[in-house]
């Protein structure tokens, strides 16, 4: 049994404007009654000797149950004409029972797929696999080691079937401000009513918008700080004040509340929470909130440096130290990346020809020129050597590629999302390549260039 929230019931308690999800109590009430009337039913089936029953609910929040029948020997269903009592594969009469008709149209109705609609979600190497369309049969069959096949007659009713399905939104239930479109993404789902696509959302005013955070804005989403409020308001009850400070001090760099002052007054307590109850140095009012102050200020200047990377005057200048093959890597990695063509480049060279300087060059000008770049080593000793440099474990690389291992980086994650964003990654130590091509797959469309630096020969350069 599923519920249904355009049930009567439901649709007459609710207040105008009033989202189902809002009302999980009325919900589950009339759910919880109808479910009442669905046992009582099942005495329908004959003597019942045992009803077990599950709840369960769907991402949607909406409940449904499971049900386990056990009829008394008396009443057991052991011929196929017991089962046509109760189990019925054809389409209703519309004369005879219209509204029956209507329900089994509308909501038991598969399909189209096979040849009329072949991108259907049920097709499978060209064929439907829930095996549509079904044959038809005179009379119910007992199944040999599966399910009945049920009494299907050719009565000369037909239906066509038209379903047109838009684009699916997923619901994002917690997502950090630091992930940017996806965090304003899930502003406008909250916001919008009744979206029928990612245009739908982009669109204000009848304009489409080039990013999730340019329609919040001018949707007037950004201009109030209600979001941020009810964030910081449920924060609470899961994090602890330290991570309360780092979440304030995220959405002050990323959000931009239009009232950062009244924000602070407001959740000051739960931030110092800890400062407060370990006070074993005696401190007053004003010193606990001055550490506070000033580890907010901390957190927010390291998530600033990490979006502003100050390029070093003398890489820029090593431009003039290449030798002629070095500038010519340079030139085609360079010219890649900022004509925005995609590729795969290996460069090969013994120890000591000058591949990380070569790399220093690259790095530099690139992020001179305002694109992301990432560098990935599989050591901290290598990565240290570049500016900005991460390890295997800043993208959750396992080390491990055997069969069965599947990286943890989700497509909708925000490691996923700077992958996508920067222009041009570079590896070191090539010759563990294999433990870094799910860069290339993560990124799909998005990513720009992919560089190795490579220390032995027999690789080919692409």
């Amino acid at each position: 049994m599923t519920c249904n929230s355009n049930w009567a019931e439901i649709k007459e308690c609710r207040a105008p404007g009033e989202v189902v999800q809002n009302r999980p109590d009325l919900v589950v009430w009339v759910f919880k009654e109808k479910l009442n009337i669905c046992r009582a039913g099942i005495q329908m089936f004959g003597l019942v000797a045992l009803v077990v029953h599950v709840f369960k609910f769907q991402k949607r929040g909406l409940p449904h149950a499971h049900f386990l029948v056990i009829l008394k020997s008396c009443s057991k269903l052991l011929s196929p004409e017991a089962y046509d009592r109760f189990v019925c594969a054809e389409l209703p009469d519309e004369t005879e029972d219209p509204y029956l008709y209507s329900l089994v149209v509308k909501h038991m109705m598969h399909g189209p797929c096979g040849e009329l609609n072949p991108s259907n979600v049920c097709m499978k190497d060209g064929k439907c696999k829930n095996n549509y369309p079904k044959q038809f049969s005179e009379q119910t069959v007992d199944g040999k080691g599966s399910y009945h096949v049920y009494r299907r007659r050719n009565n000369g009713h037909s239906v066509v079937v038209r379903r047109r399905r838009g684009v699916p939104i997923g619901q994002l239930c917690t997502v950090n401000p630091c992930e940017d479109e996806r965090y304003y993404l899930r502003v406008l789902l909250l916001n919008v009513a009744c979206p029928v696509s990612y245009e739908f959302l982009l669109t204000v005013d009848g304009v489409v918008c080039q990013t999730y955070r340019e329609a919040a804005y001018k949707s007037g989403l950004l201009h109030r700080d209600d979001d941020i409020k009810k964030y910081m308001e449920e924060a609470p009850i899961s994090k602890m004040p330290v991570e309360l400070r780092m979440l304030f001090a995220t959405l002050l760099y990323y959000c931009k509340p239009a009232k950062p002052k009244e924000l602070f007054d407001k959740f000051y307590e739960c931030m110092s929470e800890d400062f407060a109850r370990k006070n074993l140095q005696r401190l007053t009012d004003d010193k606990i909130m001055d550490r506070v102050l000033i580890e907010t200020e901390q957190i927010t200047r390291e998530i600033s440096s990490k979006h502003s990377i100050q390029v070093p005057v003398e890489d820029l200048h090593a431009l003039a130290q290449l030798n002629s093959q070095r500038r010519h890597a340079f030139h085609i990695l360079f010219g890649k990346a900022i004509a925005d063509e995609g590729g795969a480049f290996f460069v090969d060279g013994p120890g000591g020809t000058g591949k990380s300087f070569l790399y220093k060059v690259l790095l530099a000008h690139i992020r001179f020129h305002g694109f992301i770049a990432l560098v990935v080593a599989t050591s901290g000793i290598a990565s240290s050597c570049f500016l900005k440099g991460h390890t295997a474990h800043r993208f959750k690389i396992p080390i491990d590629i055997s069969d069965g291992v599947k990286f943890q980086v989700s497509f909708q994650s925000g490691e996923a999302y700077l992958i996508g964003c920067s222009e041009i990654c570079v590896k070191t130590k090539g010759y563990l390549l294999a433990n870094w091509l799910f860069l290339w797959e993560i990124s799909g469309k998005c990513y720009q260039l992919f560089v190795a630096v490579v220390g032995i020969r027999k690789l080919v350069q692409a």
